[in-house]
C-alpha cells in the first residue's frame, strides 16, 4: 500500500500563501521539512488534508530532529474513520472531493432505505385502514337488515353449532 501525506507550508511573516503538497513515499524517508517554492526554501510541516488528526501538534510535541519526529508520527497506525485509499495522480484535493462524493452517495442511499421502509409500513397501515371500514361497512349492511333476514338466520345457526346449543 503507498501512502501519501500531504504538508503544509508556509513562512512566518512571508507572503506566501499555506499551501499544500504531496509527499512521496520514497521522499518521506528524507524528510528536510522544507521544499522549494517560488526561489526559496519553505519550511514544512505534515497535516491531516481532511483533518481528521492534527498531525502537526503531535511532530512539534515530538520535539527535534524534526526528520525524526515526523517520520514517527506518518509511520503511525492509525484507526482513521475518514481514511480513504490512495489514488496515484489525484491531488488530495480530488481525493476530498471523491470521498465527499461516495459519503453524499452513501447518505442519499440511506434516505432511500428509509424512505422506502416508509411507504411500506404505510401500505401496510392503509391495507389494515381499507379492511376496518370495509368490516364496518358489513357491520352497516347487517345493522339495518330485519331480524327475520335469512343471513341472520344463517349466522345464528353457525353461532348455535359451534357454541354447542
Amino acid at each position: 500500500m503507498t501512502r501519501r501525506i500531504v504538508t503544509k507550508g508556509g513562512v512566518a511573516g512571508a507572503t506566501l500563501p499555506t499551501v499544500h503538497y504531496e509527499v512521496h513515499e520514497e521522499d518521506r524517508g528524507a524528510w528536510g521539512g522544507a521544499v522549494w517554492l517560488e526561489g526559496q526554501s519553505v519550511d514544512t510541516l505534515p497535516a491531516c488534508f481532511v483533518r481528521a488528526f492534527n498531525i502537526t501538534d503531535e511532530v512539534v510535541q515530538l520535539g527535534s530532529p524534526i526528520t525524526q519526529s515526523v517520520k514517527t508520527v506518518i509511520d503511525k497506525d492509525r484507526a482513521c474513520r475518514k481514511w480513504y485509499p490512495w489514488t496515484p495522480g489525484f491531488s488530495p484535493q480530488q481525493h476530498l472531493e471523491e470521498m465527499k462524493m461516495l459519503d453524499l452517495e452513501q447518505r442519499r442511499r440511506e434516505f432511500e432505505e428509509k424512505m422506502e421502509a416508509s411507504r411500506r409500513r404505510f401500505d401496510w397501515f392503509l391495507a389494515a385502514v381499507v379492511v376496518v371500514l370495509a368490516l364496518a361497512e358489513v357491520f352497516a349492511t347487517l345493522l339495518g337488515l330485519p331480524g327475520d333476514h335469512w343471513l341472520f338466520q344463517w349466522i345464528r345457526r353457525v353461532f348455535e353449532s359451534v357454541s354447542g346449543r
